[in-house]
C-alpha cells in the first residue's frame, strides 16, 4: 500500500481554506478548468467567511453596500455558481450560465479574509494574485499604503509592474513569476519582478 494513503492529517479550518485557496490560484494562473477553480475558490471563501464573521469582518457575501431588502437576492446570486456545482438533488435537469470572472473576486476576497488571521505577508501565490488583480482591475484599491513590510513590497512590486508595462493577460509571464514567487524569499521578490519587467520591455522593443 502507498505510504501516502496511510497518512492521517489533523487539520484546522484555516489550514483547509488556505490550501484550497493556494491550489485554486495555481490552477487559475495555469488556465485550468474554470469550474474547478471556482469550486475550490468558493469553498475556501466559505470557510473564511464563516470564520471572519466571528471576528466581525464582512465579506462580499455580506456586502454592507447592498441595498436594504436586497440582501437575500445578493447572496443567492453570488452563491448560485457554488451551489450549482455542488448539488443536483433539487434540480437534476437544470442549466446554469456561469461567468468565470466571478472567481477572480472570490479569490481576491478570500486572500483578504485569510490575511485577517495572519499579520505577516500573504503566502507567495496569494501575494502574486494580489498584484495581478491590482493590474487587471486597477480601479480597485486592494491594499492601503502602509509602512509595514507587506505594504512596502506590495507598492514596490506594483510600481515595477506598471513601469514594465505589465500585461495582466500575459499568463505565460504569470506562470514564470509564480514559479519564482514560490521559490524566492519575499526580500528578493521585487528584484525578480524588476528583472522580468526589464526583459518584457526589451522583448517588446525588439519585436516592434
Amino acid at each position: 500500500m502507498d505510504k501516502k494513503s496511510e497518512i492521517i492529517e489533523t487539520l484546522a479550518k484555516l489550514d483547509v481554506a488556505r490550501r484550497q485557496l493556494k491550489e485554486s490560484i495555481i490552477l487559475f494562473f495555469h488556465e485550468h478548468d474554470p469550474i474547478a477553480i471556482h469550486t475550490l475558490a468558493a469553498a475556501a471563501h466559505q470557510i473564511l467567511d464563516d470564520l471572519a464573521r466571528q471576528k466581525g469582518v464582512v465579506s462580499i457575501r455580506c456586502n454592507p453596500l447592498i441595498r436594504k431588502g436586497k440582501e437575500k437576492f445578493w447572496k443567492d446570486k453570488i452563491n448560485a455558481a457554488q451551489n450549482f456545482f455542488k448539488h443536483a438533488d433539487r434540480d437534476p435537469g437544470a442549466t446554469f450560465e456561469f461567468r468565470p470572472a466571478l472567481s477572480c473576486f472570490f479569490l481576491m476576497d478570500a486572500i483578504r479574509l485569510c490575511n485577517e488571521f495572519n499579520l505577516e505577508l500573504p503566502f507567495p501565490e496569494g501575494f502574486l494574485y494580489i498584484l495581478w488583480f491590482s493590474k487587471k482591475y486597477e480601479k480597485e484599491r486592494i491594499m492601503e499604503k502602509t509602512p509595514t513590510p507587506a505594504g512596502q513590497i506590495y507598492e514596490t512590486v506594483l510600481r515595477l509592474f506598471s513601469e514594465a508595462g505589465f500585461d495582466p493577460d500575459n499568463f505565460e509571464l504569470m506562470r514564470l513569476l509564480l514559479s519564482g514567487f514560490q521559490t524566492l524569499s519575499y526580500r528578493r521578490v521585487h528584484n525578480e519582478i524588476s528583472q522580468n519587467g526589464r526583459k518584457v520591455q526589451l522583448e517588446s522593443t525588439t519585436s516592434a
